[in-house]
């Protein structure tokens, strides 16, 4: 963890308590793993091994973001920023809204994010959170082939998720991690369909959000309006597409596109 995050600016003070503790003695020697503890914990959370330590502490850090951040609308969603503008991307896991944050990443948009997208609920704006790209399965090849000069963590394989290896952002990306943008474009991705684009309602978009944050009702009327705002004025679209190539053709025909 201290070689990814080495590029990292130190914090002048902690958000947050993260510990990874031996899930018990006997667990020390016989098939070691790790438990996630910390400020806020999930009672029933299966411990894994220690060869997926970092994973492990990945969970526990967006653990204690989902369950203790308030300064912001949450969104699991990942986003990137072209000319001060930015391009939200939520959906499921496998959807493909990493990977494709990544690839755009390549092609001269900033990363912003691919966890959370940080909503600012009184200006409006995006604001970035550069954790470690979480790659899943097929996209860790094609990360390592669009990227080979980045820096990636071990490969672990046969987690909860299938094999998942980490890759550290782009420089600039952990730079600018102070500089947010104006949303412009909402998509709800979906990889391995044939292309396709539709338009997405603003009752099925806001719906789909709240869905998507993990904080919405604990901001209670701040979180309404401020998501409120985002649905009324960034058009939302959901898109399929069966190859990176493809999708990051789509994204900048659709980014061309906008008003």
């Amino acid at each position: 963890m201290a070689a990814l995050y080495a590029g990292y600016p130190r914090p002048e003070y902690v958000d947050f308590t993260v510990r990874l503790e031996a899930a018990s003695r006997l667990r020390r020697w016989l098939r070691p793993s790790v438990a996630i503890k910390g400020d806020y914990m999930l009672p029933d959370a299966a411990p894994l091994p220690l060869s997926q330590g970092l994973l492990a502490a990945e969970m526990a850090m967006n653990l204690q973001v989902a369950l203790g951040w308030r300064r912001h609308l949450l969104l699991h969603a990942s986003a990137v920023e072209r000319d001060g503008r930015v391009l939200v991307m939520t959906g499921a896991s496998g959807s493909g809204k990493s990977t494709l944050a990544a690839l755009l990443s390549c092609r001269g948009w900033r990363f912003l994010g691919d966890e959370f997208v940080l909503l600012d609920p009184l200006s409006g704006d995006i604001m970035p959170f550069p954790r470690l790209i979480s790659l899943k399965n097929s996209a860790i090849a094609a990360m390592e082939a669009a990227r080979p000069d980045a820096l990636f963590g071990p490969l672990m394989r046969d987690t909860p998720k299938g094999d998942i290896r980490h890759m550290v952002p782009p420089a600039d990306a952990i730079a600018r991690m102070g500089e947010g943008g104006r949303p412009a474009l909402l998509l709800f991705p979906r990889f391995g369909e044939p292309r396709a684009v539709r338009s997405v309602a603003a009752g099925e978009t806001f719906m789909r959000l709240t869905q998507a944050s993990t904080n919405y009702v604990a901001l209670g009327e701040a979180g309404f309006t401020a998501l409120t705002r985002f649905v009324k004025s960034v058009p939302s679209l959901a898109i399929d597409y069966e190859s990176g190539e493809e999708a990051i053709a789509l994204v900048e025909q659709l980014w061309g596109d906008r008003p």
